[in-house]
């Protein structure tokens, strides 16, 4: 009995692990992926976060605060023993600095802004890639079955031209010709029967499904993408998009701001660190201590002085109400560095070459958006011009199915008609996904949301 149980919950989750799958549209299938896809979510989650921080690390800008505490117990024997103890509390705060730590902060901030940026992008172009592979299986279904149309006419018009050539009436070579075409249709709807299940199985290896599991696409029409207008004459107008949104333009707008600020910041040699240390101590033989004294000191530091960095400090001491001690003191050093303005000069060819860098990947960009465009209106183009010419071929092939009836055309003519325009058909139907996946990375490129850029051809 235990033995027929087990099997049972074999089969049982072996029926779970294979179920059947059905997605009704490419959305479905993208909310499903991302379901199952936690390396997306998981560096969206990691980016997030880490701008979370980022906002929140202004630990620099806070004061730090000391606290110590001693006891020194001496034990004599000789004489008598002696205790110290003593308390203090003491607090260091940098009043300013030129602004460094401020241009820190927003460096990294917008740093890890971008970074959420980047992976939310990340994740419009995996949803792309489901959606394009969506659109490729229905595509390549779309093509077996014309394909298959194809083989059962042609299986038709063979039996004819058999029989006509049993009887006679046709040439054996008419008839081997027409034959060895239909052996080749015959390999072709092979062909693409395999490419479908080598389209299916990178479909579910994108969706993180089993290989093996059973899924069913629903016909979706992918021709969701206006056709009426061509981009070109709206490229000023898309490419002002770009450039006010796209993640990576505004990355390298702002972070040459900063390396401009940082830059002008290093050679402000005058500018000093202002800070205030202060804190208050008691001591005494025995708890509780009394009879406190403060300590306040001002130190001003011109760590970015070449040759001669200098250090000011002025300090008091407080005790019983009444100034006990007043300390002011300069330090200086010599600090030998032959390559300084070298190293000036380096520092501002940098600037130049990171501005040049920048102006360079946006020139390529642009010549990526460009490139797009002129895809996306190449495809429009055939789109219109295979819509016209499968019309028109629907008209002859009518004409010639009536001139094979009367003899008046060759069935081998016949079928090379047939042939075009299912060749025509499936070239109309990959155009048609073409035409979403270039409107797809345009909207990409422009981070706006899929299917928003008509909405950005309205004037």
């Amino acid at each position: 009995m235990k033995v027929y149980i087990s099997v049972l919950i074999l089969l049982l989750i072996n029926i779970n692990i294979y179920s059947q799958i059905c997605f009704s549209n490419a959305e479905e299938a993208v909310s499903y992926a991302l379901k199952n896809s936690q390396s997306h979510s998981l560096e969206l989650q990691s980016a997030q976060l880490a701008f979370k921080s980022a906002n929140l690390a202004i630990s620099e800008f806070m004061p730090t605060f000391d606290f110590t505490l001693n006891e020194d117990d001496v034990v004599s024997f000789n004489s008598s023993d002696s205790r110290n103890k003593s308390i203090s509390f003491n607090i260091n705060y940098k009043i300013f600095d030129g602004g460094k730590r401020f241009l820190t902060y927003k460096m990294n901030k917008a740093e890890k802004f971008f970074q959420v940026k980047s992976s939310e992008q990340n994740i419009d172009n995996y949803r792309s890639s489901i959606i394009n592979q969506y659109y490729k299986c229905i595509q390549q279904q779309t093509l077996v079955d014309i394909k298959s149309d194809l083989e059962k006419n042609t299986k038709s018009q063979l039996d004819i031209i058999k029989l006509e050539y049993e009887l006679g009436l046709c040439l054996e070579n008419n008839y081997l010709e027409y034959l060895i075409s239909y052996k080749k249709i015959q390999d072709e709807v092979r062909q693409a029967e395999r490419e479908l299940r080598a389209l299916y199985r990178v479909f579910k290896v994108l969706l993180g499904i089993n290989p093996d599991a059973e899924i069913i696409l629903k016909k979706q029409d992918c021709d969701t993408v206006n056709t009426e207008k061509y981009l070109e004459p709206y490229t000023e107008k898309l490419w002002n998009i770009v450039k006010n949104k796209n993640p990576t333009i505004k990355k390298n707008d702002i972070m040459m701001y900063y390396q401009k600020q940082q830059y002008l910041y290093n050679r402000r040699f005058f500018i000093p660190e202002l800070t205030f240390q202060g804190g208050v101590s008691y001591k005494g033989k025995n708890y509780p201590l009394r009879e406190p004294q403060y300590s306040a000191k001002i130190m001003v530091n011109f760590a970015n002085m070449p040759f001669f960095p200098t250090s000011l400090s002025n300090s008091y001491g407080f005790a019983n109400d009444k100034l006990k001690s007043v300390n002011n003191s300069v330090s200086s050093s010599l600090s030998l560095a032959p390559d300084y303005f070298y190293n000036r000069r380096l520092a501002s060819v940098q600037l130049q070459q990171n501005r040049q860098s920048c102006a360079d990947e946006l020139n390529k960009m642009y010549e990526t958006f460009f490139s797009q465009i002129s895809y996306y209106d190449g495809l429009v183009d055939n789109i219109l011009r295979l819509d016209e010419t499968i019309e028109l071929q629907i008209k002859r092939i009518i004409i010639s199915e009536k001139q094979v009836e009367k003899g008046e055309m060759k069935r081998i003519d016949f079928l090379k008609e047939l042939i075009e325009l299912s060749e025509q058909r499936i070239q109309l139907e990959q155009a048609k996904i073409n035409v979403s996946a270039a409107a797809r990375n345009l909207e990409i490129l422009m981070c706006i949301p899929f299917g928003g850029l008509e909405k950005c051809l309205e004037d």
